[in-house]
């Protein structure tokens, strides 16, 4: 089980302002259920705050199953997955905020020449 809280930033004239913030809980469960057979089931819920826009928060939760097993130890493999969500997050837009040259972590090429 784990739980993780981010906090995602946006500059506003000129300064960084908390514009988002997101509560996530995970949980893992994983079995084997014979010597060549496993199960693996995993859980999200999470709760995402929009600051800026003062929108209500939405909540998701999403999961996943996963099935595999060996019909013939290491000769056939046979997996099945099974994904389920209920909700999406709302489009985002990224704006970058130009810093002089070498002080950045990320470089930017024009390779299109726009």
């Amino acid at each position: 089980m784990a739980y993780s809280l981010r906090d995602d930033k946006t500059p506003l004239n000129g300064e960084l302002f908390q514009s988002e913030k997101s509560e996530n809980v995970r949980a893992k469960l994983a079995t084997t259920i014979s010597d060549n057979h496993n199960l693996t089931v995993v859980l999200n819920y999470r709760v995402f705050n929009d600051l800026l826009t003062g929108d209500d928060a939405v909540e998701s939760i999403t999961g996943r199953i996963d099935w595999t097993g060996d019909i013939i130890k290491h000769v056939f493999r046979s997996e099945l997955n099974y994904s389920v969500a209920n909700a999406r997050v709302p489009k985002r837009e990224y704006v970058f905020v130009e810093v002089p040259t070498g002080e950045g972590t990320h470089t930017w090429r024009d390779d299109n020449l726009d």
